[in-house]
């Protein structure tokens, strides 16, 4: 058996033992407060964000976009489909292959993930206009269309902490799916831009598709996309030493929190010490169990997606399969898979990645909050 076969054999077993340990696990949301929270975030929101951009301001926005992306007559705004993905597990290319494939929008939590359109978000549902969630890239595709049944809308579920410790990104079931719905909103007044959290609730929500990236990959996939100043300031390039020794200081950093935290068993302390950034393995465990935690408690419909099949010969299958789901007509072929992250096993030893194996296996069969 090749590597490539041996990779993807223990991903498909880590898939099984993540589903297979949450199934069945019943943990009771608190959502009494959700309402009242919604509300303060909105009136917070605007007050934060510009005290002199009210609501109707907003929802002029909203209809010059509209003029110039003008939405089918009887416009009946689509229900949302959350993209559940670890930060750097491929969600931005999964974002663009679906727009690409069907050439319609998609949509964010995140105000600020629009990068090459700098003007104030612009909501989904304009019945939510202060909350979101926000289209993303709107203005940049003109000839693209909305879509009717279901909207794909990105959500990191409060992952963005990269050196935090177990009390920081340890969630309870409420706390997760809290994260799920918040997201930051931008807006602009006079050459002035600002941010805001926001809450949106989920009544619209019905469909999600839970992104899972093989976490060797995602652990450096992580390192390199990060701004390359760890600990002390330190540059880093992206050679493997480098790649060692920002996670050497990061390790250095938080393990006197992990071992006196009850969240981290100690044979799992041990059996990975010494392994580089063990914590974001930590973090990647104990997200993707609360993710299908979230899931299975709101009875979602679901579609798990491996980023590994879209560097498979299933390609084509794959791009159909997450069309199909959302309800959308295939209008152009994805652009080819660009992988120059093939050699993340080489950021890692035979034994580190053996052993770092068994904590995955044991924690995802364990983890119930």
């Amino acid at each position: 058996m090749n590597e490539r076969m041996k990779v993807s054999s223990r991903r498909f077993f880590l898939i099984a033992f993540l589903q297979c340990a949450l199934l069945g696990v019943f943990v009771s949301y608190m959502n009494t407060s959700l309402s009242t929270t919604i509300m303060n975030a909105r009136t917070l929101s605007l007050q934060q964000a510009d005290p002199h951009l009210t609501a109707a301001d907003v929802n002029n926005l909203i209809k010059k976009v509209d003029l110039v992306h003008p939405k089918p007559k009887n416009y009946d705004p689509p229900k949302l489909a959350w993209l559940l993905s670890f930060p750097n597990s491929g969600a931005s290319y999964t974002l663009n292959l679906i727009s690409r494939l069907s050439h319609t929008y998609v949509a964010t939590n995140y105000g600020d993930d629009n990068k090459k359109d700098l003007r104030a978000s612009f909501p989904v549902y304009q019945d939510q206009s202060e909350v979101g969630p926000f289209w993303l890239n709107l203005t940049l595709y003109p000839n693209y269309t909305y879509p009717k049944e279901f909207v794909i809308v990105s959500t990191q579920c409060g992952a963005r902490c990269e050196s935090c410790g177990p009390s920081q990104y340890a969630e309870t079931t409420y706390s997760f799916r809290r994260a799920c719905q918040c997201g930051t909103r931008r807006t602009v007044q006079n050459g002035t831009t600002a941010y805001s959290e926001v809450l949106y609730p989920t009544t619209r929500l019905e469909k999600a598709i839970h992104l899972i990236r093989d976490p060797f990959d995602n652990v450096v996939a992580r390192f390199l996309a990060d701004t390359r100043s760890g600990p002390g300031g330190i540059v880093f390039n992206k050679t493997k030493e480098s790649f060692r020794d920002y996670c050497r200081g990061l390790n250095k950093k938080i393990v006197d929190e992990e071992n006196k935290s009850v969240l981290v068993d100690k044979t799992w302390s041990n059996l990975s010490k010494d392994i580089p950034c063990r914590a974001d393995f930590f973090r990647w465990i104990e997200w993707h169990s609360q993710a299908f935690h979230l899931t299975n408690d709101m009875q979602l419909e679901v579609l798990v997606l491996d980023h590994e099949s879209y560097r498979t010969q299933n390609f084509n299958a794959t791009c159909n399969r997450l069309l199909e789901f959302l309800g959308l007509i295939r209008h152009d072929d994805p652009e080819p898979f660009v992988d120059d992250e093939t050699i993340h096993h080489l950021y890692f030893t035979p034994d580190e990645r053996k052993r770092m194996g068994i904590v995955i296996k044991q924690m995802a069969s364990n983890v119930a909050w």
